[in-house]
């Protein structure tokens, strides 16, 4: 036991050191120049290459606060401000009003609008994603470019950051001073919570954009096989053991992109369990009951079925916005992971792909046969208590 343990703790220290590697190229990348050719890849390295899950350091700390993925997007702010895209200077937020009315919190054009009001409009988009951006069974389907939308936030947000950051060497303490009209700094969590919501929707539009539709795939004899040998050893038994898994799932459904993790930086040193996200926001939340088998095998519905679906493939991990969910560097760890952010689901090997069918069983059928991922098979759940 101990010579499997000095393993661990040697292929741990190991695997630390070559993510702590990369990080810093990872970091060098972002900060070369930035042109319009390179806004996408950029945001893409943004999204992929830094957990936004991360924890915080100190807000006494070197970092003020903040963690990685902060202060790269800080950067990358910046780097959009001071490029000025046309697509920013032309941008009309009029044109996404018409489209969702329940968007208009300000009258400003975007260009104009103080940080206080940018976070309002980020804060009703984040409220209001779910209504317009949807995971269908071919496509996702969006009455807005969400993408363009989101790098335009950053562009105004890049503003503010390059002209009202605190200083190192102000003479007061500026932690947690919220920007006025003629103000001159911008509290570090402010940001932290702005970029935590930002980047959990672009995660979101990213994975969407990525998503290769199962059903519109090669079938094989092999998919179909491993599909219907899920199906013949699914039981109710799974549906009783996942119940915990269940509520879980069903709650972070609820929930809406950026939520998790701005609670979690928000109150890090309590932060221990997704319920408390859910009752903070919604202080008389009724918790959802989980369907009978019949209907579970019935409807077919992610967050239902995939609790049972991870009791009998125990090796494919769901990842959360807060757990790792589309960070590379936590996906290379697993050869499969499903990802749920904000009801949002994915099924991600370790290069990224990301797979989707309305029928989470034949999308894991389908993966396991083409990607030939050698998975624990479906056996005997274990009991556990709920």
């Amino acid at each position: 036991m101990s010579g499997m343990a000095a393993y661990s703790r040697k292929k741990k220290i190991t695997h630390d050191a070559a993510a702590s590697s990369q990080q810093k190229k990872n970091i060098a990348k972002m900060q070369e120049p930035l042109n319009l050719e390179n806004i996408r890849t950029r945001l893409q390295l943004w999204i992929t290459q830094f957990d936004r899950g991360q924890d915080v350091e100190s807000k006494d700390g070197l970092m003020m606060g903040l963690n990685d993925m902060h202060v790269v997007g800080m950067m990358f702010c910046v780097q959009l401000h001071e490029l000025n895209p046309a697509v920013y200077t032309s941008f009309d937020i009029e044109q996404i009003y018409r489209q969702i009315p329940r968007l208009r919190v300000h009258s400003q054009c975007l260009q104009d609008m103080s940080w206080n009001c940018l976070q309002d409009i980020l804060t009703a988009l984040q409220l209001e994603v779910k209504n317009f951006m949807h995971q269908d069974t071919h496509a996702c389907n969006g009455n807005i470019d969400i993408g363009e939308l989101l790098v335009c936030l950053m562009c105004r947000a890049g503003f503010f950051i390059a002209h009202k950051w605190p200083c190192s060497n102000a003479e007061s303490k500026l932690d947690y001073v919220e920007v006025q009209d003629n103000g001159m700094q911008i509290a570090q969590h402010a940001v932290a919570q702005f970029l935590d919501c930002l980047h959990a929707m672009a995660g979101v539009a990213y994975m969407l954009a990525q998503l290769q539709y199962t059903d519109n795939l090669v079938k094989l004899s092999a998919q179909q096989s491993i599909y219907q040998q899920i199906c013949a050893d699914i039981s109710e038994h799974h549906r009783e053991v996942t119940l915990d898994n269940f509520y879980e799932h069903s709650m972070i459904s609820d929930l809406f992109p950026g939520s998790i993790v701005q609670y979690k930086h928000r109150h890090q040193a309590v932060f221990h369990s997704i319920s408390q996200v859910v009752y903070f926001n919604w202080p008389a939340y009724a918790r959802k009951k989980q369907a009978s088998y019949a209907e579970i095998m019935e409807q077919r519905q992610y967050t239902n079925l995939v609790c049972m679906l991870c009791e009998m493939y125990p090796d494919i991990p769901v990842l959360y916005e807060h757990t790792g969910a589309l960070c590379f560097s936590c996906h290379t760890q697993h050869a499969l992971a499903w990802v749920c952010i904000a009801g949002y689901w994915a099924l991600v090997d370790r290069d990224g792909n990301c797979y989707y069918n309305k029928d989470p069983i034949l999308a894991l059928a389908y993966v396991l046969a083409n990607e030939e991922i050698a998975c624990e098979k479906p056996g005997t759940p274990t009991p556990q208590k709920s």
